[in-house]
């Protein structure tokens, strides 16, 4: 095996500085079930010198062959989510300063989004000058939190792209759904002027399992920062650790601006260095089963989607 690296993504990320041949993107038969899987030393170092042999992959306890693997540093697809509802809104300003240090991580061919709960404000580009634009603005508030109805629209914004996707989910994890006094679908809110956000809630959805439920079909990973903001209870934390673990993503929960800058630098990192699998599962029975992800190599830690529904396509 080659020698570990410490790898660092730095402002002009590109094949070359991951020591990978080339950037490829992947893409693969309908029936395969695909696992982005993040391995991590304990020093925080991306091993890249894995093979495929090092991997073992279980469907329900039955190990599976791999049928696809790559180490290709592939496009990714972001969406952010950021909560600017009152309970987390003091804290704003920190997270609009990291996500648009996060666009800086950003390589050729990705792309990203930006929404808050109830407003849409920037479709997928691979436009950084303009999202940065906007992460600049004075973004409208969201008269409550539908933060699921929020991250359930984020991954059908999603789901045409043929990349890596993700969600990048800010919030206390409190849904409270939309607070606003005489709000209908037949009256939306007028935008400000000048603003390039939209209004864009609908319906509440069904909560978190609905969420888990639209990420493990769509096979999108969600990364959470949750931060109280004043008088919070924090008790959203869990299920904001719940939906990231079980879609493969990570929950972070930080105040600091400092935190919030290296949060969003290591996902960067972790979306551009995953391990891509994929198995053909031995039967489509319709019901959901269980993913397991090992490495034989030790002293990792190894994170990946926990599930999938075993549906043939077509």
């Amino acid at each position: 095996m080659g020698a570990m690296a410490r790898v660092g993504l730095g402002w002009t990320l590109g094949a070359a500085a991951l020591g990978i041949a080339g950037v490829g993107q992947f893409r693969s038969s309908l029936d395969i079930v695909d696992v982005h899987v993040t391995v991590r030393t304990r020093d925080g170092v991306y091993p890249r010198d894995l093979t495929k042999d090092d991997f073992e992959i279980y469907d329900n306890g039955r190990r599976q062959d791999i049928a696809v693997f790559s180490t290709e540093m592939q496009p990714v697809s972001v969406a952010f989510v950021l909560d600017n509802s009152g309970s987390v809104g003091p804290e704003f300003g920190n997270v609009t300063l990291a996500a648009r240090d996060f666009l800086g991580y950003l390589v050729r061919d990705d792309r990203a989004s930006i929404s808050t709960l109830m407003w849409d404000c920037q479709p997928l580009t691979d436009d950084v000058r303009t999202l940065t634009t906007v992460l600049r603005m004075d973004l409208p508030l969201d008269w409550g939190s539908p933060v699921w109805s929020a991250t359930s629209r984020a991954m059908t914004a999603l789901s045409a792209e043929r990349t890596r996707r993700a969600v990048l989910l800010f919030s206390d994890g409190e849904d409270t759904g939309v607070g606003a006094p005489n709000l209908t679908l037949g009256s939306p809110p007028a935008h400000r002027p000048f603003s390039p956000c939209r209004f864009a809630w609908k319906e509440r959805s069904g909560g978190l399992r609905e969420v888990r439920d639209h990420a493990e079909r769509d096979s999108v990973m969600v990364y959470a920062v949750s931060v109280a903001g004043p008088g919070g209870t924090g008790s959203g934390d869990d299920d904001l650790q719940r939906l990231a673990q079980d879609t493969g993503g990570e929950r972070y929960r930080l105040g600091a601006y400092t935190d919030l800058r290296a949060a969003f630098r290591r996902i960067a990192e972790e979306l551009h260095l995953q391990y891509q699998l994929g198995f053909s599962p031995q039967t489509f029975d319709g019901k959901r089963h269980e993913i397991e992800v090992k490495v034989k190599r030790p002293g990792v830690t190894v994170r990946a989607r926990k599930s999938y529904v075993a549906v043939k396509s077509g």
